[in-house]
């Protein structure tokens, strides 16, 4: 219902009481009715939008539980593989749960025609890559399934130092979901977790399974003064050879960069 300016135009000429009591009391309920209309769409704000089924990909390693309710103990109906295809069909109401850093909730999704709900954490838009599928590839690939990605290749010669950058910038993913995309892109450990999306200064984690020739193995995330998100990358440097994967905003395509650059010297 919309609600709209009324003006109500009296007449001393042809006006009585009554029709000024009737129209004030017709006034009254409009009023009453907006009121009540604004209330509903602060409770559930799919009253006013209505949501178009997302695809999207499960990227959590063991796989994800289809419950038959939107809780974390509800029946479980099947579980869903690593990279498999569902849609999304209501997303999560609140994001009160954290799994592996990942904050989420249980959206209601459809897989294989069967309907039920799922921890949102560790579902992407971007669709799984491959083992060992380039940067290059992947691109194709997401490009084939109606994605808007770009894709640069850079390659430098500093005197017999070499580094080969392979990046991708993808539109419409957040940083969750670009870091996701980037772990199994570019393989950083399984055992550096997604960062939190809020937080101040530089963040340095550890590998906890880094190689003890390693110089240095960790995850590094920076953010802005007020806290906001403004680049994760992860680092591993040793004799004759390192990597670094990153994450970044790309101001001039408005995407997010994820990238991967490896070393020999």
């Amino acid at each position: 219902m919309k609600c709209s300016k009324s003006t109500l135009y009296l007449s001393q000429k042809n006006t009585t009481p009554m029709k000024t009591r009737a129209s004030q009391l017709f006034l009254s309920a409009i009023l009453a009715l907006c009121i009540l209309h604004t209330q509903l769409i602060a409770q559930d704000p799919f009253r006013e939008m209505e949501f178009k089924p997302a695809r999207a990909y499960v990227y959590a390693p063991s796989g994800l539980n289809l419950r038959a309710d939107a809780s974390a103990n509800g029946t479980k109906l099947q579980t869903v593989p690593l990279g498999a295809e569902v849609e999304v069909l209501v997303p999560a109401s609140k994001l009160d749960m954290t799994v592996d850093n990942l904050k989420g909730g249980m959206a209601k999704v459809k897989v294989n025609g069967q309907e039920g709900y799922m921890f949102s954490g560790y579902l992407c838009r971007a669709p799984l890559p491959e083992a060992e599928m380039t940067a290059e590839k992947y691109t194709e690939f997401a490009r084939g399934l109606g994605m808007q990605m770009y894709y640069e290749e850079i390659h430098r010669d500093y005197g017999g130092y070499f580094q080969a950058e392979y990046a991708i910038v993808v539109d419409g993913l957040d940083w969750r979901e670009a870091f996701l995309l980037g772990k199994q892109l570019f393989t950083i450990p399984k055992g550096l977790n997604c960062p939190s999306m809020k937080g101040s200064g530089k963040v340095t984690v550890k590998n906890p399974q880094a190689h003890p020739m390693s110089w240095t193995d960790e995850l590094d995330t920076e953010y802005g003064a007020e806290g906001e998100l403004r680049e994760i990358y992860y680092s591993r440097r040793g004799e004759a050879t390192g990597q670094v994967v990153s994450v970044e905003y790309n101001e001039q395509l408005h995407g997010l960069r994820i990238s991967e650059l490896q070393i020999a010297d």
